[in-house]
């Protein structure tokens, strides 16, 4: 293989940058990537599907992977990383003295984001197309 092309979800722009640098040192294959949002990354491959680009996908979306999966357009997948979600608050007296997680829960959606923040549901997942 002359070229590994690999689309990625953008926040792994640094990570990826840095693994490819190591990995090129050690291997004479070139790397390219297209970072992006995993939904346009999922899009594109499925235009692509006649004459697919890329050999990696790498996204925290669970559903676009399975469906290319589905398609026959993936062969297979695992998750390579984890992550857990995180709430910053301001360092000023008005939002210090909150209990920003109470104040979460009364929001008109708390379930949603009870479940989301205790399950830490962003997970980055690795397809192999």
């Amino acid at each position: 293989m002359e070229k590994l092309i690999i689309y990625a979800a953008g926040s792994l722009r640094v990570a990826f940058s840095e693994i490819a640098k190591q990995f090129t040192e050690i291997h004479s294959t070139q790397i390219e990537f297209k970072f992006a949002p995993a939904g346009l990354l999922y899009e594109k491959i499925i235009e692509e599907s006649a004459h697919p680009h890329a050999h990696l996908f790498a996204s925290a979306n669970t559903i676009h992977p399975q469906n290319l999966i589905k398609q026959n357009l993936a062969s297979s997948h695992f998750i390579f990383a984890d992550n857990s979600l995180c709430l910053v608050v301001r360092n000023q007296p008005h939002w210090t003295t909150l209990d920003m997680f109470k104040h979460i829960i009364q929001f008109q959606y708390s379930n949603w984001y009870v479940h989301t923040i205790k399950r830490s549901i962003w997970r980055l997942y690795f397809y192999i197309i």
